[in-house]
Parts: C-alpha cells; sequence; structure tokens
C-alpha cells in the first residue's frame, strides 16, 4: 500500500480571465455530466522517463495550468443552478506525488486513476 500523497503547490498564471455564461457546447456536457452523475472522461496515464524530478512534473503542470483555460476554470451556481463559468488568470493547484514503494506502480497509478474519477467533484471548488 503507497504512503499517503504529498502535496506541493503549484503556483501558475495565464493570459486571460472573465466571468460569463457556458456555451451551449459547454451546456450539453454539464448536462450530461450531471444526468450520469459522473464526469466525462478525463486524463488517464503517462509513464514518467526515467529521472524524471517533481520539479519536471510540476513544470509540465504549470504549463498546462497557464495555457488552458478550461483548467483554471470554475463554476458558480445561481439560485436555479444555472452555472456560470469564472476563468482565473492565477492561482495555486496541488500536485498529488505518491510513492508506489514496493507496489507496481502502474498497478497503483491505475487505482488512483480510477479513484479520481470515481470521485465526486465540486465543480465550484475544484
Amino acid at each position: 500500500m503507497p504512503a499517503a500523497p504529498e502535496r506541493v503547490g503549484v503556483g501558475f498564471e495565464g493570459y486571460s480571465a472573465g466571468e460569463g455564461p457556458l456555451s451551449w457546447g459547454q451546456l450539453e456536457n454539464w448536462s450530461a455530466i450531471v444526468k450520469q452523475g459522473t464526469w466525462l472522461p478525463l486524463g488517464g496515464l503517462k509513464p514518467l522517463a526515467p529521472g524524471t524530478t517533481v520539479d519536471d512534473v510540476a513544470g509540465e503542470l504549470r504549463y498546462l495550468m497557464s495555457r488552458y483555460e478550461p483548467m483554471r476554470t470554475l463554476l458558480r451556481f445561481a439560485p436555479d443552478g444555472t452555472p456560470t463559468q469564472v476563468v482565473y488568470r492565477s492561482g495555486e493547484i496541488d500536485l498529488e506525488i505518491v510513492d508506489a514503494g514496493e507496489a507496481d506502480a502502474q498497478r497503483v497509478a491505475e487505482e488512483l486513476c480510477d479513484a479520481w474519477r470515481g470521485k465526486q467533484l465540486d465543480f465550484a471548488t475544484e
């Protein structure tokens, strides 16, 4: 059993920010998420090259958060449940580091990925 994850804060800064309604495509995706009670498939596994450091992974995460607005977007909800998107220009996200120890690293990664996909998410804070 791997140890509890270590969390490293990764700051990011993008080029734009704002708040507004969801596009029709975003509303379709949101409706599917609500109806199905699950995320649409997100993410996956990426093998790391030998010698990859935490700083390397943090740098990639920082780049992705800075470059892609959907990764720094949260939702706000009106009393009737209507979502509004808020794109943040900057912030910090936790990078979770899990040491597989003596366990099979691929299997540990797959179990973590499955756990994240099965987790109830809070789109207003995560």
